[in-house]
Order: C-alpha cells, then structure tokens, then sequence
C-alpha cells in the first residue's frame, strides 16, 4: 500500500492508503486518523477510518479499529 500522511497537531495525523489492485480492495483509497494519546508510546495510537470499509477488525458504524 502506498502512504502518505499529514500532521493534524502533535497527537492526531490523517493518513491516506491506498490500496493493491487485484485484491478485494482493489485501488480504492481510504483515509483513517491515528489518535496519539499524551501517554504515547507506552499506550497505543487508536486507529478510525473516515472512509467505509468493510473488515472484521473495524466497527462498520464508527470506523473505529479494534
């Protein structure tokens, strides 16, 4: 997947992927934010796709990562 990403301050960044041709996602582009908390790295980023997106690992109502 290609990345690219932009800083929304110190503790949020919007990253666009884009996604493989000949897999089920087929070169569509999806954007997700990484939410860094003032504990980071000793608590993990928390990961929300604003694009939909069907994948057992994220809530189809929020976009939220599991």
């Amino acid at each position: 997947m290609a990345l690219m990403f932009m800083c929304l301050g110190t503790s949020d960044i919007l990253r666009s992927l884009s996604a493989e041709k000949k897999t089920v996602h087929n070169g569509r582009i999806y954007q997700l934010k990484l939410f860094c908390d003032k504990d980071y790295p000793k608590k993990p980023r928390s990961v929300r796709f604003h694009s939909s997106i069907t994948m057992t690992c994220v809530n189809h109502e929020t976009g939220v990562v599991y």
